[in-house]
């Protein structure tokens, strides 16, 4: 069977939309990281390999590994370079999305696509990226995705990153015998403004039992499961988009919202495949 750990938590809570069949046992364990793997970063002297896309957004073009930022968004101000702050260098990225905005992909989204694409729809990733959410991005009980990998003709991500009510949470998303199994996972964890939040991911996608996510948070592993992680009828792989997406605008008759503008800084974005490490994608 399936299975999913939630690392640390003392009250955990699933909230399964659309299907109330998909919800998982949560098995609770002591805050522990994967031996050989640091609290955060790499530290000094380690050469980064097996990466498939780096971007630190330095330089005179920051957006060189990314589609066209009009792709994703909808405005010059949706997707900028920023010297506010930085995780490391001189520059990140803001993202800024308004509810007013026009829509752009079926969806209220200011985002960056890289313009690497998968060939296997089943393989095996280590993605690493750091977000800084301002003082302005208010609990909203409208969800919204900060990152995600889409895989091609399916209506939800396979996996993806998200904030709701000022907490954390991930979506395991896949389909039995072509109905999809939506697992919106509530990680229990506050997120916190003004500091920068170090995430790196590891996932086996898979259409049968073998697949596997980790989730580590600040150097800290908070989640893991084991189970099916894609969709079984597939012909096209992976891509992957990271910054704003607020599918929660959408349905006002689900969910109340709180805000009308979204802000996030991102830097030190990295995916590495199946031969790479933690280190090599921390930021």
């Amino acid at each position: 069977d399936s299975t999913a750990k939630f690392i640390p938590a003392d009250t955990v809570t699933q909230t399964v939309y659309k299907d109330t069949g998909s919800i998982r046992k949560v098995y609770v364990d002591t805050c522990l990281s994967t031996p050989g793997q640091p609290g955060a970063g790499t530290g000094t002297g380690y050469t980064r390999q097996n990466l498939l896309v780096s971007a630190d957004f330095e330089g005179s073009t920051p957006f060189k590994p990314f589609y066209p930022l009009n792709s994703s968004s909808c405005c010059a101000y949706s997707v900028q370079t920023s010297t506010t702050v930085a995780h490391t260098g001189a520059q990140s990225t803001l993202f800024t999305l308004y509810k007013t905005d026009p829509i752009v992909g079926a969806g209220y989204r200011s985002e960056i696509v890289p313009l690497y694409t998968e060939n296997a729809v089943y393989n095996e990733r280590w993605v690493g990226f750091s977000v800084y959410l301002p003082a302005s991005f208010i609990k909203d009980p409208a969800p919204e995705v900060i990152q995600q990998v889409h895989a091609q003709n399916s209506d939800s991500p396979p996996f993806a990153i998200c904030t709701q009510n000022g907490n954390w949470w991930i979506e395991i998303n896949y389909d039995v015998n072509g109905t999809t199994k939506y697992n919106n996972i509530d990680l229990g964890i506050p997120y916190k403004t003004g500091v920068w939040t170090n995430w790196v991911y590891h996932v086996r996608f898979s259409k049968g039992t073998d697949g596997l996510v980790e989730v580590w948070k600040d150097g800290v592993k908070v989640y893991s499961y084991t189970g099916q992680t894609q969709y079984t009828n597939l012909t096209a792989g992976n891509y992957y988009k990271f910054g704003i997406y607020k599918w929660g605008w959408q349905y006002p008759t689900w969910f109340t919202s709180t805000s009308t503008q979204r802000q996030i800084y991102y830097d030190d974005i990295r995916i590495g495949n199946e031969k790479a490490t933690y280190q090599d994608v921390a930021p």
